[in-house]
Protein backbone atom coordinates (compact mmCIF):
# COMPACT_ATOMS: atom_id res chain seq x y z
CA UNK A 1 0.00 0.00 0.00
CA UNK A 2 2.82 2.40 0.91
CA UNK A 3 4.49 1.62 -2.41
CA UNK A 4 1.32 2.54 -4.32
CA UNK A 5 0.89 5.80 -2.39
CA UNK A 6 4.58 6.62 -2.78
CA UNK A 7 4.37 5.97 -6.53
CA UNK A 8 1.25 8.15 -6.80
CA UNK A 9 2.91 11.02 -4.90
CA UNK A 10 6.07 10.72 -7.00
CA UNK A 11 3.98 10.72 -10.20
CA UNK A 12 2.12 13.85 -9.08
CA UNK A 13 5.38 15.61 -8.20
CA UNK A 14 6.90 14.72 -11.56
CA UNK A 15 3.75 15.82 -13.36
CA UNK A 16 3.97 19.15 -11.53
CA UNK A 17 7.57 19.55 -12.65
CA UNK A 18 6.58 18.80 -16.24
CA UNK A 19 3.85 21.44 -16.03
CA UNK A 20 6.35 24.01 -14.74
CA UNK A 21 8.76 23.09 -17.51
CA UNK A 22 5.97 23.28 -20.12
CA UNK A 23 4.92 26.71 -18.82
CA UNK A 24 8.54 27.92 -19.03
CA UNK A 25 8.84 26.63 -22.61
CA UNK A 26 5.54 28.29 -23.56
CA UNK A 27 6.70 31.63 -22.09
CA UNK A 28 9.99 31.35 -23.99
CA UNK A 29 8.15 30.60 -27.26
CA UNK A 30 5.80 33.55 -26.67
CA UNK A 31 8.75 35.89 -26.09
CA UNK A 32 10.39 34.65 -29.31
CA UNK A 33 7.16 35.23 -31.26
CA UNK A 34 6.80 38.72 -29.77
CA UNK A 35 10.38 39.54 -30.77
CA UNK A 36 9.71 38.27 -34.30
CA UNK A 37 6.48 40.26 -34.51
CA UNK A 38 8.17 43.47 -33.41
CA UNK A 39 10.95 42.93 -35.96
CA UNK A 40 8.50 42.14 -38.77
CA UNK A 41 8.35 45.02 -41.26
CA UNK A 42 4.88 46.49 -41.84
CA UNK A 43 6.30 48.88 -44.42
CA UNK A 44 8.13 47.91 -47.59
CA UNK A 45 11.74 46.76 -47.11
CA UNK A 46 14.06 46.51 -50.09
CA UNK A 47 17.22 44.56 -50.79
CA UNK A 48 19.47 43.91 -53.74
CA UNK A 49 21.99 41.15 -54.31
CA UNK A 50 24.53 40.42 -57.04
CA UNK A 51 24.38 37.00 -58.68
CA UNK A 52 27.50 35.05 -57.68
CA UNK A 53 27.94 33.82 -61.26
CA UNK A 54 27.91 37.32 -62.75
CA UNK A 55 24.44 37.15 -64.34
CA UNK A 56 23.45 40.52 -62.90
CA UNK A 57 21.68 41.55 -59.74
CA UNK A 58 18.43 40.56 -58.13
CA UNK A 59 16.17 42.58 -55.91
CA UNK A 60 13.37 42.09 -53.41
CA UNK A 61 10.64 44.12 -51.80
CA UNK A 62 9.03 42.60 -48.69
CA UNK A 63 6.10 43.63 -46.52
CA UNK A 64 4.38 41.91 -43.58
CA UNK A 65 0.70 41.80 -42.78
CA UNK A 66 -0.60 44.26 -40.22
CA UNK A 67 -2.41 41.46 -38.44
CA UNK A 68 -1.57 38.02 -37.20
CA UNK A 69 -3.90 35.07 -37.32
CA UNK A 70 -4.00 32.29 -34.79
CA UNK A 71 -3.57 28.79 -36.16
CA UNK A 72 -4.10 25.57 -34.21
CA UNK A 73 -1.29 23.89 -32.30
CA UNK A 74 1.60 23.64 -33.04
CA UNK A 75 1.59 26.82 -35.15
CA UNK A 76 0.11 29.64 -33.05
CA UNK A 77 0.09 33.27 -34.19
CA UNK A 78 1.54 34.07 -37.60
CA UNK A 79 2.05 37.00 -39.97
CA UNK A 80 2.08 36.67 -43.72
CA UNK A 81 4.87 38.21 -45.78
CA UNK A 82 4.50 39.25 -49.40
CA UNK A 83 7.77 39.22 -51.30
CA UNK A 84 8.29 40.67 -54.77
CA UNK A 85 11.37 39.12 -56.36
CA UNK A 86 13.31 39.75 -59.53
CA UNK A 87 16.49 37.85 -60.20
CA UNK A 88 18.42 36.68 -63.25
CA UNK A 89 18.07 32.98 -62.36
CA UNK A 90 14.41 32.61 -61.30
CA UNK A 91 12.82 35.58 -63.06
CA UNK A 92 10.02 37.64 -61.53
CA UNK A 93 7.88 36.21 -58.74
CA UNK A 94 5.29 37.14 -56.15
CA UNK A 95 5.90 34.96 -53.10
CA UNK A 96 3.77 34.48 -49.97
CA UNK A 97 5.37 33.31 -46.73
CA UNK A 98 3.83 32.54 -43.34
CA UNK A 99 6.05 32.40 -40.27
CA UNK A 100 4.34 29.22 -39.16
CA UNK A 101 1.60 27.09 -40.67
CA UNK A 102 1.13 25.23 -43.93
CA UNK A 103 -0.65 26.56 -47.00
CA UNK A 104 -3.27 24.01 -47.95
CA UNK A 105 -5.58 25.34 -50.65
CA UNK A 106 -4.55 25.54 -54.29
CA UNK A 107 -5.48 29.22 -54.59
CA UNK A 108 -5.69 32.47 -52.64
CA UNK A 109 -8.08 35.40 -52.98
CA UNK A 110 -6.66 38.92 -53.20
CA UNK A 111 -8.47 42.25 -52.84
CA UNK A 112 -6.77 45.59 -53.51
CA UNK A 113 -8.52 48.58 -51.93
CA UNK A 114 -12.23 48.37 -52.84
CA UNK A 115 -11.55 46.49 -56.06
CA UNK A 116 -12.94 43.13 -57.10
CA UNK A 117 -11.88 39.86 -55.54
CA UNK A 118 -9.26 38.09 -57.64
CA UNK A 119 -8.35 34.44 -57.26
CA UNK A 120 -4.83 33.29 -58.05
CA UNK A 121 -3.50 29.75 -58.16
CA UNK A 122 -0.55 29.09 -55.92
CA UNK A 123 2.70 27.49 -56.99
CA UNK A 124 4.33 25.12 -54.53
CA UNK A 125 7.84 25.85 -53.32
CA UNK A 126 10.51 23.97 -55.25
CA UNK A 127 12.27 23.06 -52.00
CA UNK A 128 9.17 21.45 -50.49
CA UNK A 129 8.46 24.06 -47.82
CA UNK A 130 4.72 24.29 -47.19
CA UNK A 131 4.87 27.74 -45.60
CA UNK A 132 6.15 29.35 -48.84
CA UNK A 133 4.19 29.57 -52.11
CA UNK A 134 4.33 31.58 -55.30
CA UNK A 135 1.37 33.29 -56.96
CA UNK A 136 0.56 32.45 -60.57
CA UNK A 137 0.11 36.07 -61.70
CA UNK A 138 1.12 38.41 -64.50
CA UNK A 139 3.96 39.89 -62.47
CA UNK A 140 4.15 43.32 -64.12
CA UNK A 141 0.37 43.79 -63.97
CA UNK A 142 0.23 42.70 -60.31
CA UNK A 143 3.07 45.06 -59.32
CA UNK A 144 1.43 47.96 -61.21
CA UNK A 145 -1.89 47.38 -59.39
CA UNK A 146 -0.10 46.97 -56.07
CA UNK A 147 1.81 50.22 -56.60
CA UNK A 148 -1.47 52.10 -57.10
CA UNK A 149 -3.19 50.50 -54.09
CA UNK A 150 -3.36 51.57 -50.46
CA UNK A 151 -4.46 48.29 -48.90
CA UNK A 152 -4.41 44.64 -49.81
CA UNK A 153 -6.18 41.68 -48.24
CA UNK A 154 -5.18 38.09 -48.91
CA UNK A 155 -7.39 35.16 -47.94
CA UNK A 156 -5.59 31.83 -47.74
CA UNK A 157 -6.43 28.35 -46.52
CA UNK A 158 -4.18 26.44 -44.15
CA UNK A 159 -3.82 22.82 -43.09
CA UNK A 160 -6.76 21.84 -40.86
CA UNK A 161 -7.97 25.45 -40.74
CA UNK A 162 -10.69 27.62 -42.23
CA UNK A 163 -9.47 30.32 -44.64
CA UNK A 164 -7.84 33.30 -42.90
CA UNK A 165 -7.49 36.92 -44.05
CA UNK A 166 -4.28 38.94 -43.80
CA UNK A 167 -4.35 42.73 -44.23
CA UNK A 168 -1.48 44.81 -45.62
CA UNK A 169 -0.81 48.55 -45.84
CA UNK A 170 0.90 48.53 -49.26
CA UNK A 171 1.19 52.29 -49.70
CA UNK A 172 4.58 53.57 -50.69
CA UNK A 173 5.78 50.69 -52.83
CA UNK A 174 8.69 52.23 -54.71
CA UNK A 175 9.40 49.47 -57.20
CA UNK A 176 10.41 50.74 -60.60
CA UNK A 177 8.56 49.02 -63.41
CA UNK A 178 10.56 46.10 -64.73
CA UNK A 179 10.91 44.92 -68.28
Amino acid sequence: MRAIIGTAVLTLLLAGCDKDKAATVQKKNLKQKEATASATPTTWRYSEQEDAMGRGSGRRAVIASLNTVRLKFPYGDTHMLVRLEENPTNGKNVVLVVESGQFFDRSVTVKLDDGPLKTFHILLSSDGRSNVVGLDVDYNEFVAELTAARTMKIEAGFFQEAPRVFTFDVQGLNWKKSN
